[in-house]
């Protein structure tokens, strides 16, 4: 700022006619001041409105997770939070609208891991991860094994031999081929060493009546007040580093001798590339403070806060390697 004011002064001088002044200077000046913008830019980053982009339909799970965080994102930031949903494709639709956007830190991309399967699935996927910078964890969720009361077993040694006794008679929900329900439910499979028989659902909602009849007798679903009431479905375990506040007597795959059972979803905040480091570092400094504030409301939700030594990044980097082994394992490939 200060450089950018001696710049003004300087070329303000000339144009009175300033004695012993340079004619040849101007062009320097002026090329001072254009240097100095982009950088005060930055220090006042924001000032006006952002916009979170969320791929995925009003009133689903993503959604209402950024607006419950958006009245303190926006308080924090000094500037209002406007969420948009741009679903379709698989959330295809809203990703791609956020790599093509200006990088200037005013529109985001709010979303959850399947961001990086969609770089894994397909054979030509529509952008890289390369398009995208990461700004900020806001939560993950574990993934719950719930399965139909009508079972003759309630815990995972009696749904393990009762599925080796009984091979592709136990119906699973899928949301998708390359969804976390799918890949964990080939993950389960293999290792327990059980064969499965999927059934393809356009969303939980539309599963939950199925599940609770027994029509399909178990999902691999996200840890939440809402899948734990499901009705008629007992929880055998949760795919989590360690037991979860919501369910502290359902044991962790891990405590079973199934270490390679952990996973779920993870919801996290990305830019355009190009966005400079300092917005991306006021962006990311917001959002650490907005899940230390809401931290009991969040997890009372079931978004538990990410554990990351390494950073965010390093953290997706890790999370995309386990994809890859069960989307490389189990043969997906889509057009």
């Amino acid at each position: 700022m200060l450089l950018h004011h001696r710049a003004q002064n300087e070329a303000q001088k000339h144009r009175r006619g300033g004695e012993g002044e340079d004619p040849h200077r101007i062009p320097a000046l002026t090329a001072l001041v254009v240097a100095a913008g982009p950088a005060g830019a930055q220090d006042a980053f924001p000032d006006r409105a952002i916009t979170l982009v969320v791929p995925y339909a009003a009133g689903g799970g993503t959604d209402v997770l950024a607006r419950m965080i958006q009245p303190a994102l926006s308080e924090e930031l000094g500037v209002p939070i406007i969420i948009e949903n741009a679903s379709g494709g698989g959330t295809l639709v809203g990703t791609e609208r956020v790599t093509r956007a200006g990088p200037d830190g005013y529109e985001l991309l709010f979303t959850t891991s399947v961001v990086t399967l969609n770089t894994l699935a397909y054979r030509s996927p529509l952008y890289t991860m390369d398009d995208l910078v990461p700004v900020a964890p806001v939560s993950q969720q574990p993934y719950f094994l719930i399965m139909n009361r009508e079972m003759p077993f309630d815990d995972i040694p009696g749904f393990v031999a009762y599925a080796q006794a009984h091979p592709a008679e136990i119906n699973y929900v899928s949301l998708g081929q390359a969804s976390p329900t799918e890949l964990l439910a080939g993950r389960l499979q293999h290792a327990l060493g059980i064969e499965l028989t999927r059934v393809p659902y356009p969303g939980s909602g539309a599963a939950i009546p199925d599940l609770s009849s027994n029509r399909v007798q178990m999902q691999m679903t996200g840890a939440s007040q809402n899948s734990a009431s499901i009705p008629n479905m007992n929880i055998l375990a949760v795919a989590g580093d360690e037991r979860i506040a919501l369910t502290p007597d359902v044991p962790t795959f891990a405590e079973l001798g199934y270490p390679t059972m952990v996973g779920g979803t993870w919801f996290g905040v990305f830019a355009p590339a190009g966005t400079p480091e300092a917005v991306v570092t006021r962006l990311a400094r917001a959002f650490a403070a907005v899940r230390s504030t809401m931290d009991q409301t969040l997890n009372d939700a079931g978004h538990y806060a990410i554990r990351m030594p390494d950073g965010f990044a390093a953290f997706i980097e890790a999370d995309m390697s386990l994809w890859r082994e069960d989307i490389q394992r189990m043969g997906i490939a889509l057009e």
